[in-house]
Order: C-alpha cells, then structure tokens, then sequence
C-alpha cells in the first residue's frame, strides 16, 4: 500500500476515533459517580504475551492515568478464555472486575465450548470495542513450503498428516476453515493461549499455528518464523508480501478482535465513564501510534453499538464453526 493510501486510512481511522469521542456527550445522563476510589483489576483471559495481553496494557496505563487509580492485570489463562471469563461473569457487579474480551470469549466460545459456564450476552455488560487484526499462518524456516500453494502440497502429500496448534477462536477456526478447504488432514492441539503454541512451533513440537499479529511479525521479520499467509481478506500494508488466504480460498476471512466487558447489572455511570475514557484515549496521536504499532485497526464502539456487534457476531462464528465442520468439546 503507497503513502497516500496509507494516509488516507489513517484518517479515516482518525476521523472514526474523533466521532466516538465526540459522542460521548450525547450518551444518555446518568448519575455522577466518584469510581473508582480503589484499584481496578482487568482479567485477561489468555496468557502474558499474546495479542490481548499486549492490548490490555495499554487500556489498563490510560485507565490509570486517566482515572487516577491502578488497573492491574490478572492473566487467567485456559480453554479457549473460559477461565477467566467465566471468574469476571461471577464477580461483584460494582466496575472493579472487569474482563479484556475478545470474539473467542464474547462470540465464538457458544459454538466451540459445550455446556459453556456464563452467557456472553445475559451475563456481562459491554463498555467498549476497540480493535481488531486478522492473524498469520506461520512455520518454522524448515518448513519444506514457501507459499500456501506448496504448503496445502505438502500436507495432501503426508499420510499421517501435520499438526496445528491453536489458543483462540480465530486460531481454531483458520485451521479447521483451512482444512476443510484445502483438503488436508491435521492433528489440532489446543493450547492456553497463542504464546505456547507458538514456543511449540519454536521448538518443532507441532507443524503449524495460526498467531496474532504483535506476536508472529517480530518472529517472522528476524527470521525466526515463516510467514505465509494472512487470514484478511486483502494484504497487510505492513508486510505486503505476505499474501490473504483468501488469494487462494476466495472469500477466506477470519478477523479477530477485542474490548471491554463487565459483569451484569454493573451501573451505567460507570460502564459509561470507562467508555468515555476509552474513546478520548483513543484519539491521543501517542497512543494510536502504540496500538498502531501492535498492527491493529481502531474502531471504537460504544455500548450500544457493541451489544449489537456482539448479537451479530455470535451468528458469525457459529456459521463459521459449522461450516468448518467443527464440533463443540
């Protein structure tokens, strides 16, 4: 992607950021509230180093400084977010337990996780959205395929077929989309989150896995990883040789993103005072920059808006699931 294009969506992702800011004077009047008047804890429900984590860190230093009080991350890593999901859906509904969601634990996880302990919708309240990135297919530099091409070549020709691990939803349904269409079979091994997955891959452990884009780029650009395709629908403008999947499988789109959530019943000054902060955050040029950094695409929803992108995303990953011939375990 040239300069001018890269310009033109920095600005239109600017001008987006200014709206939601600028909305947040026409929000419905609630009541004044002093929170929070002590520390808040964010649980993240995947591993210390993975894309949500990283992302979580920068809400949780604008929270703080914003806010004046401590936003500490838990990490409370485990089936596919379950874990920790399921600890925010049965805390205190007071604003100091708060989940970093993504689409596995607030859409995917009702058509991949059976007898699924909370309810992404009864059970939590939304805040915000703020992001989302596709992920990459990646292995090791040995790995006898350059392209997708030769890599879909290579697993038709192993009779006892590879292996892909996975930690999320967008990891899990890329590999079973992508074998499904490619006509491959493979072992997929579930991880805790994307990091172990990957140290895995490192370790030639498993053949493949589907990463997000803060973790594999560095991998890839220092020569550590493969990179051979991304799971948008276009090209990355950050690393353009990287080819879609979808140049191969028309129509190929798996596109993860992440939020904000709290327990239900969580008062609306204070789900609304997290947004607005949140919002006016994004418009800060030094924190845009740091989440641009991460390679991932701001689009800030308000609570509204995210309660039905939520309703819409449920469906998505469900018909995803099906089609992809997965099961829920």
């Amino acid at each position: 992607m040239n300069n001018s294009v890269n310009a033109g969506v920095n600005r239109r992702a600017w001008m987006m950021a200014m709206a939601a800011a600028a909305a947040v004077v026409q929000r419905p009047a609630f009541g004044q509230s002093g929170y929070p008047v002590r520390s808040v804890r964010l649980i993240v429900p995947f591993p210390s180093g993975s894309g949500p984590d990283m992302f979580a860190r920068v809400l949780a230093q604008q929270f703080q400084e914003s806010l004046g009080r401590p936003f500490v991350i838990d990490n409370k890593a485990g089936a596919l977010g379950v874990i920790g999901t399921t600890e925010v859906a049965r805390s205190a509904a007071d604003g100091y337990t708060l989940l970093l969601t993504t689409n596995t634990t607030q859409a995917a996880n009702l058509a991949l996780v059976k007898n699924l302990p909370y309810h992404p919708v009864k059970d939590f309240e939304p805040i915000v959205r703020v992001v989302s990135a596709p992920m990459i297919l990646i292995v090791k530099p040995d790995f006898p395929a350059l392209t997708i091409k030769e890599f879909l070549a290579y697993a038709k020709s192993r009779t006892e077929g590879l292996s892909g691990g996975y930690g999320s939803a967008a990891s899990q349904i890329s590999i079973a989309k992508l074998k499904t269409l490619g006509g491959f079979s493979a072992v997929e091994v579930p991880y805790k989150g994307i990091p172990p997955a990957v140290n895995d891959l490192l370790g030639g452990q498993i053949s493949f896995t589907f990463a997000d884009l803060p973790l594999a780029l560095p991998l890839i650009r220092s020569g550590k990883l493969n990179g051979l395709g991304v799971t948008s629908l276009k090209r990355l403008s950050v690393e353009p040789s990287l080819p879609a999947i979808a140049e191969e499988f028309p129509g190929f789109d798996v596109i993860g993103w992440q939020g904000l959530v709290a327990p239900a019943g969580t008062p609306k000054d204070i789900i609304y005072k997290l947004y607005e902060t949140m919002a006016i955050s994004m418009t800060k040029p030094e924190v845009r920059a740091r989440i641009i950094s991460m390679h991932q695409d701001i689009e800030v929803l308000n609570p509204e808006q995210f309660s039905k992108f939520i309703d819409r995303e449920i469906l998505k990953w469900a018909k995803d699931a099906k089609e992809a011939g997965i099961e829920p375990q």
